[in-house]
């Protein structure tokens, strides 16, 4: 070899080159800070307009911002950068040796050699190598899919909570009003003298707790908007004045029988510990091949004082003393491991479902039950109403019938969040678009104002 010089600057032909990309906290927190929905990624998606949203809409928004979406999109392109990295053929050894003769009668009294050390990247090695780069592709594909469902998720859990909170907030405002105006009829009576100011405490109280309540509502609003901001990956100042439209009712869900097959063979997190067993099954297959000798090819060159030599040799790197037997079993035990945990995993979801149907059926039944207690009270107020018109029947009948009947209404709007709440845990649990929709009795009550 004459230039070694030139043939270590063919080397470095075609080298990547370190790019420094330091990372500042405070550039990532003004960062965060600076997310808005208004938005270019965002705004292409967000056909209702103003401080209207759908659902939907909202989901595009978490996948602009939503911390969590961002590291699985960045796991999937490392995992389609690993796919790449094992296709390619393993790197080389190259081995530049000298000698030196000082008493060596030739002219020249070095002895240069340059030899080349390949692998033999065959068979069953290179297969399995190339099937696990192709399984962490597909199950970062899925760990991108699951980490979708749980943002989807919270922001449907996030909603109902808010939604939950109006409505109970304006029960409770409403609430409120029916027993100021109990108070004034009863501060009306003991200026009379029919009744002592004893009289006034519980009334006073009754008040006092629905204001109470009213707050802890207002809280939950604010906390479920925070949980929503959280989840969207904005401040929570973007979603302060958010108001998100309601989805079509569609059909109650069912549990039926295709759904549940369904979920129990298509589920993304079995299928994510299906793919953790396929590759302990690969880990396997390696480690069976590594029982054999690792076969290597060593061509060389050798310039032996005007002399060329062509020196060829095969190495072959021997498995340990026991047949690799050791690791085999450890192996195995993994495997046996990924099975046992698809296996959990499995009956997690069918108790899941179950525990979700009958979950959903009981709370169907309360709220059904509600309805008809609501159904009672209302015409209970009716009456009360009409008689007092006709002057058949006192205030404080008509005020005790309204009282009741906003009772009532609070104890259904209770049973109404709990079913939408089982609802959607079946509908995630059957992996299917969650139902999300107002219940129909407080709206109408909301524009009848009863």
């Amino acid at each position: 070899i004459k230039k070694p010089s030139g043939f270590a600057l063919l080397l470095l032909v075609g080298c990547a080159h370190y790019h420094a990309k330091p990372i500042a906290l405070s550039d990532i927190a003004q960062a965060q800070a600076g997310q808005s929905l208004a938005a270019p990624c965002i705004a292409a998606a967000h056909v209702a307009g103003g401080d209207q949203w759908l659902e939907a809409e909202l989901l595009t928004a978490a996948e602009c911002f939503n911390p969590s979406l961002a590291r699985a999109k960045a796991a999937t392109q490392l995992a389609a950068a690993t796919g790449s990295l094992a296709q390619q053929y393993p790197g080389l050894a190259l081995v530049i040796s000298a000698e030196y003769a000082r008493s060596a009668p030739e002219a020249s009294k070095w002895l240069r050699g340059l030899s080349l050390d390949i692998p033999i990247d065959f068979g069953v090695r290179k297969a399995v190598r190339l099937e696990a780069a192709a399984q962490m592709q597909r199950l970062s594909t899925l760990e991108n899919l699951i980490a979708q469902r749980a943002v989807a998720a919270e922001i449907g859990l996030s909603i109902d909570a808010i939604r939950a909170a109006q409505q109970e907030e304006f029960l409770l405002q409403s609430r409120a009003a029916q027993q100021q105006d109990w108070l004034k009829f009863v501060a009306q009576r003991i200026v009379e003298g029919q009744i002592s100011q004893v009289e006034r405490l519980k009334p006073q109280q009754d008040l006092l707790a629905t204001q109470a309540l009213l707050l802890r509502a207002q809280a939950a609003e604010r906390i479920a908007r925070g949980r929503l901001a959280l989840a969207l990956g904005v401040p929570l100042t973007q979603v302060l004045n958010l108001k998100v439209r309601a989805a079509r009712a569609d059909a109650p869900l069912r549990a039926s029988t295709e759904m549940r097959r369904a979920a129990l063979l298509a589920r993304p997190e079995l299928l994510r510990a299906l793919g953790q067993y396929q590759l302990s099954e690969l880990a396997l297959q390696l480690e069976v091949a590594r029982q054999y000798p690792d076969i290597r090819l060593t061509p060389g060159y050798i310039w032996e004082r005007g002399l060329v030599k062509l020196p060829l040799a095969l190495s072959a790197a021997l498995p340990p003393l026991d047949g690799n037997r050791a690791a085999i079993l450890v192996a195995e035990a993994a495997r046996e491991l990924a099975a046992r945990e698809l296996e959990l995993i499995q009956a997690n979801i069918t108790n899941e479902i179950d525990v979700a149907v009958v979950n959903l059926a009981a709370a169907r039944a309360a709220y059904t039950l509600g309805l008809q207690q609501l159904q009672a009270a209302n015409m209970e107020t009716s009456a009360a109403r009409a008689g007092f018109d006709a002057g058949q029947l006192d205030q404080l009948a008509r005020l005790s019938a309204e009282l009741h009947l906003s009772d009532i209404k609070l104890t259904l709007h209770t049973l109404a969040v709990e079913m939408q709440r089982t609802q959607r845990a079946l509908a995630l649990t059957l992996s299917v678009p969650p139902v999300v929709a107002r219940p129909k009795p407080f709206m109408e009550s909301r524009q009848t104002g009863d």
